[in-house]
Parts: structure tokens; C-alpha cells; sequence
């Protein structure tokens, strides 16, 4: 039953897309997105296992296995530097844990993108349900496109999460982050001349926004507030901020500062 329930999927999902390939909201035309031809090459930054309670967190009807979580926390902070649009980055972002399936896993990335009502999650849990099925308890339990749609849900979460984009018309911005030592909130303030950070850490840490030409760094050896003030920055740019607790590996959130 499960072969034939794969069998099914992926019959669809493909003629799906070669009779009308899926469409991101912001394209005219389909555009499709290869993983191994056209991404550029982006470094692969470490995820310590303290970053992870948030994905843990995730309302994803399956759990993510701790590998996949690192492996996919490590590829989306390389994927938010990326010119590629969303739909690219996604496809990025999970490329790794499945070699050699690139055109299925754009196809899924296309259904993921579409909306939360079309995710793929919805689409499989129907079609189990024609067969009788249901989801499985576990991922490793899962099929490929099932393993996929679950990734690419978390790895748009990770995603948005870690980008911060703010303008004058969205001068405030907060973030809150699950850790293994306590909640980690991220707040920021924009105004004409500066960019206001401040940082509430559940131990000893630091932070760290990376501009053009300098950086500027501030820690603390306990639990409490950071603050930074950054004066140096350019309108429609992308700028790195790095949080380190402890001697943990750093969480890398991307700042977009819009007109």
C-alpha cells in the first residue's frame, strides 16, 4: 500500500507540473528551480544543537530528526544571503538531504509555496486518505515526497524567521527564539539615522551586526540585555547579525533594511 501510495504521488505531482508547473506568487511564468545548476555556492555556517528547541517547536504533524534539523538550521543561514528568490532559497535549503531528485523536489517546493491551505502536507494527508492511510508516526517512516514537503515547511519557517526586514513602515521588529538555556528575544528599531538592536539573552553572550566597511560587537558573561546602535548602514541592503551564547556556535539572523 505505501509503494503504491508513492507510486500515486509522484504520478501526480509530475503530470501536475508538466500540464501546468507550479507558479510562486510573485512570477508570471513558471520558472523552474534547479538546486544543482543554478544556485550559487554559499558557505555552510555550524548549528550547535542549543539552536534547535525552536524547530522542535514547530506545529509540523511529523518531528524532525535531529540530523535533519541541524543540517537544515546550517543551510537556511547560508540560504538568506542568497540573490535567489524564496521559492530558490527553499529549494537550497533542503537540496542536501535528497541527491539526485531535484525536478520532484521543485515540483513539492511549488506546492509548499502556493499557500498554507495547498501546502504539500494537506495535499499528502488527502491523498492517504483516498488510500486509507495516514500520515506515518515518524520521518524516517515517511516517503521521499512526504520527507520533502515536511523539510521545505520547516525550512520556510527557519527562513522567515531569521530574516528581519524593516522599514519606515515597519520601524519595529521583534523575534523570539527557543533555546536549550531559555528563550532568546531579538528586538530592533528603525529610524532615519540608526538601527537600534537590543537583545535579550538567557545566559552569557554576544552580538554582532556585520556592516559594510566595520562591525560592531557587544557580550555580556551573564543572563540580560545587549544593545547596539548602528549608524553605519545603507537603505535596500542585507546585513548579517550574529548571536553567540556561551561557547555555542553563532545563529546568524539576516537584517533587510527597506525604504
Amino acid at each position: 500500500m505505501q509503494d503504491r501510495f508513492h507510486a500515486l504521488l509522484k504520478r501526480r505531482l509530475l503530470m501536475e507540473a508538466e500540464q501546468k508547473p507550479p507558479v510562486f506568487p510573485w512570477e508570471k511564468e513558471a520558472v523552474h528551480y534547479d538546486a544543482e545548476s543554478t544556485i550559487e555556492a554559499q558557505p555552510v555556517l555550524a548549528a550547535a544543537s542549543v539552536w534547535l528547541s525552536q524547530i522542535r517547536h514547530m506545529n509540523l504533524p511529523i518531528p524532525l530528526p535531529e540530523a535533519v534539523m541541524t543540517e537544515l538550521l546550517a543551510r537556511c543561514q547560508s540560504a538568506l544571503f542568497s540573490s535567489l528568490r524564496e521559492g530558490a532559497k527553499l529549494v537550497q535549503a533542503v537540496d542536501t538531504l535528497f541527491p539526485g531528485q531535484s525536478q520532484l523536489l521543485n515540483n513539492v517546493a511549488g506546492y509548499v509555496m502556493v499557500s498554507p491551505a495547498r501546502s504539500s502536507v494537506a495535499k499528502l494527508q488527502d491523498l492517504a486518505t483516498e488510500l486509507g492511510e495516514e500520515l506515518p508516526k515518524s520521518f524516517e517512516g515517511a516517503i521521499d515526497t512526504q520527507q520533502m514537503a515536511l523539510s521545505l515547511l520547516a525550512a520556510r519557517e527557519i527562513l522567515s524567521t531569521l530574516t528581519l526586514k524593516i522599514s519606515t513602515q515597519q520601524p519595529r521588529i521583534e523575534r523570539e527564539w527557543l533555546t536549550e538555556l531559555g528563550a532568546f528575544t531579538l528586538r530592533m528599531e528603525y529610524k532615519t539615522d540608526c538601527l537600534r538592536i537590543e537583545a535579550e539573552l538567557p545566559c552569557g553572550g554576544s552580538l554582532q551586526f556585520q556592516g559594510e566597511e566595520s562591525r560592531s560587537l557587544v557580550d555580556r558573561d551573564g543572563a540580560g540585555r545587549l544593545n547596539l546602535e548602528i549608524r553605519e548602514f545603507a537603505v535596500d541592503r542585507v546585513y548579517p547579525l550574529e548571536v553567540r551564547l556561551g561557547e555555542q556556535d553563532v545563529l546568524t539572523f539576516a537584517v533587510n533594511v527597506q525604504r
